[in-house]
């Protein structure tokens, strides 16, 4: 059957090129020497061999073909499984990936509130913080009011200062203006025994100058 569908299509194409147009020229050498009773000459017999070497010889080289495309065909299969099997691990990576990217994510966001958390946190001081500053602010407040106390009594200290400064003003103001009721009484008194010691003088002069007037008179 095969044979029929090949002589056919020769018979088709004519004399074709290459092994179709020897395989021809072989099978037309077979049907004239089937049918002539004398032998074939001996060149056309030399040539068909050779014909039918190069045939034997393009068959043997398309079965090492046929035998190299199915060794490369495997080969290619072994590839495309090994292929196959990359991509599978690679996608089990990419999803081993995706899967550790959500985890760090995860710690990322954990880490941010974490961190957030601290701050907050920081933002109020601990308890041993908080019992040192109150520490620290009653000893201020002591020292504080240890120096309010000092001041006050230094204020009080020049307040009695001062009312003593006043009184002995006051004292001194008012011996001042006795004095000078005291000299201006003396400077009146003075005054008046001058006026009165005038006056006898003045009247010692009159009675004297009575008496000289009256004896002159008499006289």
């Amino acid at each position: 059957m095969k044979e029929d569908v090949l002589v056919r299509k020769l018979l088709a194409d004519g004399e074709g090129t290459g092994e179709e147009r020897r395989f021809l020229q072989l099978m037309s050498f077979f049907r004239d020497v089937k049918k002539s009773e004398n032998d074939p000459k001996t060149a056309e017999a030399i040539k068909m061999l050779k014909n039918l070497d190069s045939l034997v010889l393009s068959a043997q080289k398309s079965i090492q073909i046929a035998e190299m495309n199915r060794q490369q065909a495997a080969e290619f299969e072994e590839v495309v499984k090994e292929v196959e099997a990359e991509i599978e691990k690679r996608v089990d990576s990419i999803e081993d990936a995706k899967k550790e990217l959500a985890a760090a994510r995860i710690v990322k966001k954990n880490r941010q509130e974490y961190l957030k958390s601290v701050k907050s946190i920081e933002q109020f001081p601990t308890r041993e913080e908080t019992s040192r500053r109150l520490i620290e602010i009653r000893d201020e407040f002591e020292r504080q009011h240890e120096r309010q106390r000092i001041l006050e009594a230094k204020i009080s200290e020049r307040r009695n200062q001062m009312l003593a400064l006043n009184i002995v003003l006051y004292n001194f103001n008012r011996f001042i203006q006795a004095d000078d009721e005291d000299l201006e009484t003396e400077m009146d008194d003075d005054g008046a025994k001058e006026r009165d010691s005038q006056n006898r003088d003045d009247e010692q002069h009159s009675s004297k100058d009575v008496k000289s007037r009256a004896a002159s008179i008499e006289h």
